[in-house]
């Protein structure tokens, strides 16, 4: 059984001030990076990233001419 908090115990907000990262890139960064240092945290049993554009996560970017080009199949590379 985890305990919950209804309300919002903190936000925090990551942003490219001059526009060079886009919002794929801060919410994969958020991900990788930032998220699993706040779950350390003794006490966190949960983070939610709101705003994050979870189709533009990079490690989900297979389109069929990059599975073309490598001359296989989806189901081969799934199960790589």
């Amino acid at each position: 059984t985890i305990k919950r908090q209804n309300s919002i115990l903190e936000v925090v907000s990551i942003y490219s001030p001059d526009g060079s990262y886009d919002d794929a890139f801060l919410s994969n960064y958020m991900r990788i990076n930032v998220q699993p240092e706040i779950l350390r945290i003794s006490g966190v049993g949960e983070v939610v990233v709101f705003g994050a554009t979870y189709s533009k996560n990079y490690s989900q970017n297979i389109t069929a001419k990059f599975v073309r080009k490598l001359d296989t199949s989806l189901a081969l590379i799934i199960l790589a």
